[in-house]
């Protein structure tokens, strides 16, 4: 949805975990991609020791997962199951604790700022 300020704020959608997930999944695969080459979640996957198709159904946001296999995707990427349901989580820097929705709308304005 785009966003213009006419839209009420009533009517922003927030984005559901699933498509929080699939987006952080998304980024965790890109980030470990080499400069160049093309992102591939089979290679992101197996390297990770994870169920290709799995994690392949979860970045497009067509599957719902379980507590047991969040956990597992988490713990592949050295992080707490949480971590993966923060929305616009950096996948070199992820958060000590959960961060409140002001800190989340102070951290994009900050990235937009800087041009991260």
């Amino acid at each position: 949805m785009n966003y213009c300020a006419t839209t009420p704020l009533s009517r922003v959608s927030k984005p559901t975990p699933r498509a929080i997930l699939a987006a952080n999944l998304r980024r965790f695969i890109d980030a470990a991609t080499p400069p160049g080459d093309r992102p591939s979640v089979r290679a992101w996957a197996l390297g990770k020791g994870l169920d290709v198709r799995l994690v392949d159904r979860l970045s497009k946001g067509k599957h719902a997962v379980t507590l047991d296999k969040l956990e597992e995707i988490a713990e592949a990427c050295g992080l707490q199951a949480w971590h993966l349901l923060i929305e616009d989580l950096d996948p070199a820097s992820p958060p000590d604790a959960p961060i409140s929705e002001e800190e989340r709308t102070l951290l994009r304005k900050l990235r937009r700022l800087l041009g991260d």
